[in-house]
């Protein structure tokens, strides 16, 4: 198993305990996502990916720092978000 996929089953193990209700998992892509928060993150065999909506930041870690991603998705769970309305 890649650092990255550790990574993920780590912070899918404290997902599970802090929403035990509020999770939808899609166990073929690996995917987790707060039930209608829009935060989700997904691991396959390259990169791990976090996101917020449709925004999303994929983190491969032959490249990328795989520790700015683990905040970047600390931050989407605990910063507050403001929801515009497109009229």
């Amino acid at each position: 198993m890649e650092r990255h996929e550790t990574v993920f089953e780590k912070i899918k193990e404290l997902l599970i305990h802090i929403f035990p209700n509020d999770l939808l998992e899609n166990k073929e892509e690996n995917h987790i996502s707060i039930a209608d928060t829009g935060i989700g993150i997904m691991s396959d065999t390259r990169e791990l990916t976090v996101g917020y909506g449709m925004t999303h930041v994929h983190c491969n870690p032959e490249y990328n720092d795989l520790n700015e991603t683990v905040d970047l998705f600390f931050n989407l769970l605990t910063c507050k978000k403001e929801n515009y309305q497109i009229l």
